[in-house]
């Protein structure tokens, strides 16, 4: 049995919501209502769409945010039933009906924790009165459809009967009530410092940010579902501790004077939370940009004499923010069990015990490595999806919602008060990469390659070690056992080593260029620390230590040479020898007398001498310039056979890189003449890696080669052989030997590590943004933020 101690992460479920771009007023506040009644609703996205068909961008924005369960107002849901589990594999997707909304926290409803939970949980616990010390607002606008549009999305439906649960002011817009009375609510809401009903359902939370601060912002409403859902969407990023910086206009008052000047107090109120901005920005996602640049310029001169120089129009983005609601963090022991995980489920402080709907448990990480549990992170894939859910002995267990899934960040357990220990498989690469291939269209084959690779690499301890020493001076000397057992005066004759000195095996390179900013003793300390480590976990620099380093894990054993037999002429190499007797010689059976001409070496083990005639070193050498561009997660499969229709062929390396698929082919071994290989032939094998990589939907293919270069046309044939969105790396034996990219930094010209964001295309390119005329600059107490 082995302990993990994980990082995970007490969060809401999310939910991801889809709304006709003609959405009616009744079906968009139907879509306001249901997000204002959840947990954490706040930062669910609201995507507006064609009624009947799947876009890209769409399908695009939900894999990016993977919801935990999506709902559509109005759709023909079995036209987008399949696009959906494909692009992000929610725990479910249906429609949002009016019944299902006015019976949400009901005893027959058990998915989503509610804003009637929120509400008891500060009723009944004096702490959580004190989190909620700011004063609620409420806001209505019933017979008034175009504000109440704009009050939902900005602050939230509350319940019609709030009781005397939660005192609150109120604030009602009669059915005559202009845009200007709504503006007027808005500037005395921030001036006030109030929280609004969509910030009561934040109650406990806290945020997990992945996009950049919004400067402050004016949303100007043409079309009211698209543009309100992008007004929704820039909000998610904001945080609910203090007022949004971000206001709907309707188009049909921009150029109203009362407006303009409403528009300025609202953008000064915000000085009272000592947040200074020298600009603002105007956007819209249906009204023409030359009504945006008119607005803009109005609203510039509105503004002059304050400390706003800068009105800038910015356009709609492919990325919404995915940010992440949490209650808490907390570090949980768990039981790993070969690959069975086993921890004690943490609970939400909300309500404690008494809580009775589910939550998510996401796994952040391993807290010893940093890196995703079982380096689980994984391709957003429906097979993906049912391997993490596939049982394992020693039971099985039916469900009607899936109980692990696949989040943005890491993979996740849907847990509730029924549940005192999360108990699951842990998938293995071959599990997950396998199915990935096969759900392609590809039928993996046993590959006889793997069954050597594998515990070859387990004797070199794990893949760093393996690549370290099949590769250089090592390599060399591995390379000459593999010829035969040898002693070490041979070895060192036969790699050149002179006086049997090497260069420090395995030390990274790297390491003083990496601490090259650090203050002077920090770099000192840090170096000595590594030092330290190279020390403890690797041989000494010289020929005899690395060969005992090798005979105490197995990789090479000690032999005796004896002979030559005076009958048979021959010599031989015995596993021991004992002095006192005579020794038997294998060959003819005489005696043969021990001499002073005796000497031991050393034998390589069978098992590595295979593999390294099936290719290990290029494939162990890719795999880890593979991992080396990885943050959270690497799985591979060293070898795979498949077969598609009648043809048969062979991927070196499958891989899931931080979620990528990448697919390499290794060839050649170091000494090959690049003008004696055939390179149509080779040019053939990495094709047939390309049309597998295709129907994998693969991100990334790689050739990689212990070659110094490759031929001009090679280059050329693989270069117009991958097409977008696709990318391919080839690989000689300087980076394979480096283990590692670098690439350059376009602001100072200093090189970075390469990481998997640099190899793959972006599916979804952003326009390009038109700049504004001066730098723009945020200013709060705690910190700066720069725009351009």
């Amino acid at each position: 049995m082995k302990q993990l101690t994980i990082k995970t992460r007490i969060r809401p479920v999310r939910v991801g919501m889809l709304v006709p771009k003609d959405a009616t007023n009744d079906e968009f506040l139907l879509a306001l209502r249901f997000l204002s009644r959840i947990w954490g609703g706040r930062y669910s996205p609201i995507l507006c769409v064609d009624r009947k068909t799947p876009d890209p961008l769409t399908l695009f924005r939900l894999g990016e945010s993977r919801p935990d369960f999506i709902f559509g107002v109005n759709l023909e849901l079995e036209n987008w039933h399949n696009s959906i589990f494909e692009s992000s594999q929610p725990r479910g997707f249906g429609p949002l009906t009016k019944e299902y909304v006015d019976n949400l926290g009901r005893e027959d409803d058990v998915e989503f924790i509610t804003l009637g939970h929120v509400i008891r949980d500060i009723r009944d616990d004096p702490a959580s009165q004190a989190l909620n010390n700011r004063t609620l607002r409420l806001f209505s606008a019933e017979g008034n459809t175009a504000i109440e549009s704009l009050a939902g999305a900005a602050f939230g439906i509350a319940y019609r009967r709030l009781g005397d649960d939660l005192p609150a002011n109120k604030t009602i817009f009669e059915s005559s009530a202009s845009f200007h009375a709504f503006l007027e609510a808005s500037i005395t809401f921030v001036e006030n410092f109030e929280q609004a009903w969509l910030d009561l359902g934040c109650h406990r939370l806290s945020t997990i940010q992945g996009y950049g601060e919004i400067p402050p912002t004016v949303v100007v409403i043409n079309s009211p579902a698209e543009d309100l859902s992008h007004f929704w969407n820039l909000r998610l990023c904001k945080s609910h501790e203090r007022p949004t910086w971000l206001l709907p206009v309707p188009a049909s008052s921009l150029f109203d004077l009362h407006v303009l000047d409403g528009i300025r107090k609202w953008l000064l109120a915000f000085d009272r939370y000592q947040a200074i901005s020298n600009f603002c920005q105007v956007t819209s996602a249906t009204l023409p940009r030359r009504d945006l640049e008119e607005f803009a310029t109005r609203l510039r001169e509105t503004l002059t004499g304050t400390h706003f120089e800068f009105v800038k129009i910015s356009e709609p983005l492919n990325r919404i923010p995915v940010t992440i609601p949490y209650e808490s963090e907390n570090l949980v022991t768990a039981e790993k069990r070969g690959r069975r995980i086993r921890f004690r489920s943490p609970r939400p402080e909300l309500m404690k015990d008494e809580l009775s709907r589910p939550w998510i448990v996401d796994l952040v990480e391993d807290d010893k490595t940093g890196r995703a549990v079982a380096e689980l992170s994984l391709p957003p894939r429906m097979s993906t999806l049912h391997v993490l859910n596939a049982a394992g002995p020693p039971h099985i267990r039916h469900y009607r919602i899936f109980p692990i899934s696949d989040g943005p960040e890491s993979i996740n357990v849907r847990v509730s008060k029924f549940d005192d220990y999360v108990d699951f498989h842990l998938p293995t690469s071959a599990e997950i990469l396998e199915e990935i291939v096969r759900e392609s269209g590809v039928e993996p084959i046993v590959d006889e390659k793997r069954a050597c690779y594998v515990p070859a690499i387990k004797l070199f301890g794990g893949l760093d070690n393996a690549a370290r020493f099949t590769s250089g001076v090592a390599g060399r000397i591995l390379g000459v056992l593999a010829n035969g057992p040898a002693t070490v005066a041979e070895i060192k004759g036969k790699c050149s080593l002179g006086k049997g000195v090497l260069p420090e095996v395995g030390r990274r390179t790297d390491i003083e260029s990496a601490l090259k900013h650090f203050p002077e003793a920090s770099r000192r300390v840090a170096l000595r620390r590594f030092e330290l480590a190279f020390e403890r976990r690797l041989p000494k620099g010289d020929i005899s230590s690395l060969l005992e380093f090798w005979t105490e894990r197995g990789i090479v054993s000690r032999r005796w040479r004896i002979g030559p037999c005076h009958a048979c002429l021959q010599s031989y190499w015995l596993p021991r020898i004992e002095i006192a007797r005579s020794i038997i010689c294998p060959g003819c059976g005489r005696r043969i007398r021990m001499s002073k001409g005796t000497s031991f070496g050393y034998e390589l083990h069978p098992l590595i001498t295979r593999a390294l005639l099936e290719g290990l070193v290029c494939v162990v050498l890719t795999a880890r310039y593979l991992e080396s561009l990885t943050r959270k997660g690497f799985l591979w499969l060293a070898g795979c056979k498949f077969k598609v229709g009648e043809q048969h062929g062979d991927i070196d390396i499958v891989s899931a890189c931080d979620g990528y698929i990448a697919l390499a082919e290794c060839k050649l071994r170091e000494g090959s003449n690049a003008s004696e290989i055939n390179w149509d032939t080779r040019f053939a094998e990495f094709e047939q890696t390309v049309n597998v990589a295709e129907k994998c939907r693969a991100s990334l293919v790689i050739y990689s080669s212990l070659l110094e270069s490759y031929p001009d046309e090679f280059v050329r044939a693989v270069n117009s052989r991958v097409k977008t969105p696709m990318r391919h790396l080839l690989l000689g034996k300087e980076d394979l030997e480096q283990g590692y990219g670098r690439r350059t930094m376009e602001t100072d010209g200093t090189t970075i590590p390469l990481r998997i964001l640099d190899c793959v295309s972006d599916p979804m390119p952003e326009k390009l943004q038109a700049s504004m005329e001066g730098k723009g600059e945020i200013k709060t107490p705690f910190y700066t933020s720069t725009f351009h």
